[in-house]
């Protein structure tokens, strides 16, 4: 969305992707070398992105917490809805 002209490929396979990554960085190397030549930034245009939030936690780790406080849980399927409930409560921001 940011870089429409960006064209999305799909490779074969995985040597011919990396050969066209290959390529589309070199010549957006030699892009940015010349324009700096030239004089023209674009660095001083660009908007910060700000912090990344926090990941949210998987299955796996609400799973593992939960054994560890002595919950039961299943191995496999859908968390209980209060399993996740007391993982929330006892990871939030204070």
């Amino acid at each position: 969305v940011r870089f429409p002209s960006v064209p999305i490929v799909f490779a074969e396979t995985r040597p011919l992707a990396q050969e066209w990554t290959y390529r589309f960085l070199g010549a957006a190397l030699a892009h940015q070398g010349e324009h700096r030549q030239a004089g023209i930034g674009h660095v001083q245009e660009l908007v910060a992105a700000g912090p990344i939030s926090p990941r949210e936690p998987s299955i796996a780790d609400v799973r593992a917490w939960a054994r560890v406080v002595g919950i039961d849980v299943a191995d496999k399927g859908r968390l209980r809805p209060d399993v996740r409930a007391a993982y929330d409560n006892a990871h939030a921001v204070r």
